[in-house]
């Protein structure tokens, strides 16, 4: 694969992350009061929720921060892949443990149901590996 296909997929992976974090994080700014409230429905949380609903688009805002510069991007690659595996997780562990799962997403996402939620946070847990693997210079091997 050339270096121009390489980079193209590189940035489609890496604009689509900033896209969904900034997104989903104004979503839920905008209505953090109700963001809070969904987030103390889940028993495990409920204590720290007010915390929870700074926390998570503070930090999809510094992932999508990351991933907007050059230098950092990266790094910002390796934050969105700790976010969408820990998102997906806890997505999974809810699915096998609650029978009434409040929604506590934002935006259009929120019309997705729980197992359609669960696979397009598998597709995003995927698409920073694959901004990982497709920014990074090919490696070669010299014969000596």
């Amino acid at each position: 694969m050339n270096q121009q296909t390489r980079k193209w997929i590189a940035d489609g992976c890496i604009y689509s992350l900033v896209f969904l974090f900034v997104y989903t994080a104004t979503s839920k700014l905008f209505r953090l009061n109700v963001f809070e409230a969904q987030l103390t429905r889940f028993p495990w949380i409920e204590h720290i929720a007010p915390v929870i609903a700074w926390a998570v688009p503070v930090a999809e805002l510094v992932a999508a921060g990351l991933l907007l510069t050059r230098r950092t991007r990266r790094t910002g690659l390796f934050v969105s892949l700790v976010l969408m595996t820990a998102f997906t997780l806890f997505i999974a562990f809810m699915l096998g443990t609650e029978k009434h799962l409040p929604c506590s997403c934002g935006g259009v996402i929120s019309w997705m149901n729980w197992k359609q939620h669960l696979v397009f946070n598998i597709f995003f847990t995927i698409v920073p590996i694959m901004g990982l693997v497709y920014s990074s210079p090919k490696i070669q091997i010299y014969a000596t």
